[in-house]
């Protein structure tokens, strides 16, 4: 994902979030990086599995 610190950090607790309800589990997660030429846009990386079997009630 390539944005604000902001908004990546609530990227990944929405992806906690996904997880702990059971609609994926997070593999990885990396810190935020700094992207060249840019002070405002940074960019991580999740690497997930999103679980296709899951009952939609």
């Amino acid at each position: 994902m390539m944005s604000t610190p902001e908004k990546i950090d609530g990227f990944k607790r929405m992806m906690e979030f996904c997880q702990e309800i059971g609609l994926c589990e997070i593999l990885s997660t990396s810190e935020i990086l700094s992207n060249k030429n840019t002070d405002k846009y940074f960019r991580a990386y999740t690497e997930i599995i999103v679980k296709e079997d899951v009952d939609h009630e």
